[in-house]
């Protein structure tokens, strides 16, 4: 497919899969050329690479919203709080990214 094809509303492929991405994050790696610079050869979507390159990082190391694929949430024992703290209150803020926080308190 040209480039020029590429951007012609009726020539847009089907929704890649997994694979597919993997595959085209692969040979834009080994081709040496920036992100950039290759999705324009190829007449892809730079914003769509770096999005499946972060995708398929996550999913390999575990990062993906917490857990991998098919591996379940744990807990982490904290340990029991004493009545000294219970009277102070207690504060606990988690910054999930992307600017996300969750914060509890108890007065």
């Amino acid at each position: 497919m040209s480039k020029s094809q590429a951007l012609e509303p009726d020539a847009r492929q089907h929704r890649r899969t997994a694979q597919q991405w993997s595959e085209l994050v692969s040979q834009q790696v080994a081709s040496g050329l920036s992100v950039a610079t290759w999705c324009a050869e190829q007449g892809l979507s730079a914003a769509s690479l770096w999005n499946w390159k972060r995708r398929l990082h996550d999913e390999a190391t575990g990062h993906a919203m917490g857990t991998s694929v098919g591996e379940r949430a744990s807990f982490i024992e904290l340990g029991q709080t004493g009545s000294a703290v219970l009277a102070s209150g207690i504060k606990l803020r988690l910054e999930l990214g992307d600017g996300l926080v969750l914060e509890l308190s108890r007065s």
